[in-house]
């Protein structure tokens, strides 16, 4: 008898007694009932993974249905995580058995949910055989038979056979223990590699797991698909043929584990796959049972994903390294995000001891500790492909890579190599911090400057409603600050923004003056707000554009030279005021008289630009300044001009608007650095 098939009806007949009913049970449990039961069974190499591969072989995905169509009682379900025995972490699985016909709930979908539900400490340490029950197969004579053979090979052994002799046992002995699956002809369809040491049967077993995950989700195709498709390059008819490639491909495998040893790969059962698909309509990725073979050679060649379906988009993506293309999180975007912040001077000794000195000893302590906190799974539960993996970055750690390489990583990723040149500035206004401060600032300025500005309109509930009848508020419009009036009628406050023909109602209502009423939310205990906001722009004699017309043979005009004139505009502007603000003489005077004796805040701006500390009379409004660029006139705008326009400024607001406070919006250049000045 074969011994998976062996196996799987030991488990059988321990799953008969009561004991083990009705009760979510690890394969630890299993596995130690069945070798108290059996003994025997030792010397067919049985342990807890053959246990599993066996249930998986001749009980088939059954198992894993929990509808009516399931009629064995037998169900099962995987979790990784640490079994109530204490072994490492590891690939728990666990089986419920209940009469034939029962049925049990889905398990959760969560590990932690699934281990609770585990009821093996109720069987205790008690795995003796039940009073009456028997071994499925008398064993004795199967070993005897085995020893028999043996010593007959033995006997027949020359000194050439004997050098031949296999290490792990005689040959005997493999007529038993060895299955078609232990050979190199099953290793090299399989895996790729007849002298590739993986089991061909666990192998077969993780990439059928991986194909049912991929119609288990939404996003799970992209687990099978090259870099996980993170570009979304795939579009939906790409997805559409993933998906049933690998349904097709998965039952081909499932077919093979179960038939394998009587049946061929191709024509048996990659054909046998095509049948069952093309029964349900799944035959768009392919119906002949050659194709599906290729698949199976696509997957073990591509490091068990599937290229990208869309050959146009396979050529135009170039592989990443594997450091890069394992690590993205850990050493690819920290790698990428150091050279662009300093992209100004960046070089390749500089990335390369970036990478080499900070990146990848960080990345590597960081995959130890998780070791040592039990993160990893037990020996064999993870593939050879995943180990060596693990590996690279000790591997780079020990064997950096040369300059030549680093430049070439760099272009890898997306970096090129070009002559020094100016650029625009690159749009950074959604970046997170940005983001962040933006939207602080906004509530700052709408919840505590904007209330206590004229720029609001107070309605009654009834006069609201009828701006809705006549549909100039819309019926959903959620603007609008619901009060009650010291008289206690309802009323509704508005933003003269809110509506355009609020600022029509403003005037009526006698708020023409600043354009609107202080809102009822502002503190009395604070004055209104004048806001206004300041920028500066350059404009030149002859600022052409770049492109022009010519002639119909070519006539061209002459272009000057130089730019010619520039004048710089710094300027002040709110919606009270307008652009600038007037001022006539009278008023002029005042201010002078206010300012007379009185020293700029910042006098070191005020030396550079005046000549002295005090300040002189104004004799025009300083709200708009005109400024002559050059070298050869008046230099060039700087943060000492943009201090003392704003405090000749202030001296001003304070004697127009004596009732007020300011507040100033700067346009933020590198020729503006403000510095903190108390102006009083």
């Amino acid at each position: 008898m074969k011994s998976l098939q062996l196996f799987y009806e030991c488990w059988l007949e321990v799953t008969k007694q009561k004991r083990y009913h009705d009760k979510w049970l690890t394969d630890e449990t299993y596995f130690r009932a069945i070798k108290a039961q059996f003994p025997t069974l030792e010397s067919l190499g049985f342990d807890r993974g053959r246990l599993n591969r066996a249930i998986s072989t001749h009980g088939g995905t059954t198992l894993d249905d929990f509808t009516e169509a399931n009629c064995s009682g037998r169900f099962r379900r995987k979790a990784g995580g640490y079994d109530p025995f204490g072994n490492p972490y590891r690939n728990v699985w666990g089986y419920y058995v209940t009469v034939e016909g029962g049925r049990v709930e889905r398990p959760p979908g969560g590990d932690k949910s699934f281990f609770s539900l585990l009821q093996d400490k109720l069987i205790g340490d008690h795995y003796s055989v039940a009073r009456g029950v028997s071994e499925v197969v008398d064993l004795t004579t199967e070993i005897t038979e085995q020893s028999s053979v043996k010593r007959k090979a033995d006997a027949k052994l020359t000194p050439i056979d004997e050098a031949k002799k296999p290490k792990h046992g005689s040959p005997g002995a493999n007529i038993l223990l060895e299955t078609w699956w232990d050979s190199s002809e099953a290793k090299k369809l399989f895996l790729g590699d007849s002298s590739d040491e993986r089991d061909v049967v666990e192998v077969l077993e993780q990439r059928i797991e991986r194909l049912q995950q991929v119609n288990r989700t939404a996003d799970g195709w992209r687990d099978i698909v090259d870099r996980h498709d993170k570009d979304n390059l795939c579009s939906a008819f790409d997805v559409f043929i993933i998906r049933q490639r690998c349904s097709i491909l998965c039952l081909a495998y499932i077919n093979a584990l179960e038939e394998m040893n009587v049946a061929r790969w191709i024509e048996d059962c990659c054909a046998e796959a095509c049948r069952d698909h093309s029964k349900i309509g799944i035959e768009a990725a392919g119906t002949n049972e050659r194709t599906v073979a290729r698949w199976n050679i696509l997957l073990r060649g591509n490091r068990e994903h599937f290229p990208l379906p869309n050959l146009k988009i396979q050529r135009q993506i170039k592989s990443l390294p594997d450091l890069l293309e394992y690590f993205q999180e850990e050493v690819t975007l920290p790698w990428i995000e150091y050279c662009i912040e300093n992209l100004a001077d960046l070089t390749v000794e500089l990335a390369h001891n970036e990478l080499f000195t900070t990146i990848l000893p960080n990345a590597l302590a960081q995959q130890n500790q998780s070791f040592e906190d039990g993160v990893d799974h037990e020996e064999g539960s993870r593939t050879d492909g995943g180990q060596k993996n693990d590996c690279l970055l000790q591997i780079y750690t020990d064997f950096p890579i040369s300059q030549t390489t680093t430049w070439r990583w760099l272009r890898h990723v997306g970096f090129s190599y070009d002559s020094r040149k100016k650029s625009f500035f690159v749009d950074g206004h959604e970046r997170p911090n940005v983001v962040f401060h933006r939207n602080e600032f906004c509530m700052q300025y709408l919840a505590k400057l904007e209330p206590r500005t004229y720029r609001w309109v107070q309605l009654t509930k009834q006069a609201a409603e009828q701006y809705k009848v006549e549909k100039k508020i819309l019926d959903d419009d959620n603007h609008g600050y619901q009060y009650l009036s010291e008289e206690g009628f309802p009323m509704v406050e508005f933003h003269v923004d809110d509506h355009e023909f609020l600022h029509d109602v403003a005037e009526e209502m006698g708020f023409g003056l600043f354009g609107g009423n202080l809102s009822v939310r502002k503190s009395p205990d604070v004055r209104p707000l004048l806001i206004f906001g300041q920028d500066e722009s350059a404009y030149s004699q002859f600022l052409f554009g770049n492109r022009q017309w010519v002639g119909p043979k070519g006539q061209r005009p002459l272009l000057p030279k130089t730019n010619g004139l520039s004048i710089m505009v710094s300027a002040f502007q709110s919606r009270e005021t307008g652009f600038g603000v007037d001022i006539d003489r009278i008023q002029m005077d005042e201010i002078n008289a206010a300012r007379t004796g009185q020293c700029y805040a910042d006098k070191e701006a005020a030396m550079a630009i005046k000549g002295q500390a005090t300040k002189k009379d104004l004799t025009q409004s300083p709200f708009v300044v005109y400024f002559e660029l050059g070298a050869n006139n008046e230099g060039y705008w700087t943060y000492n001009h943009m201090a003392i326009q704003f405090e000749d400024c202030l001296d001003c607001l304070k004697v127009l608007y004596p009732h007020f406070d300011f507040a100033f919006l700067f346009d933020h250049s590198q020729v503006i650095q403000f510095e903190e000045i108390d102006c009083g």
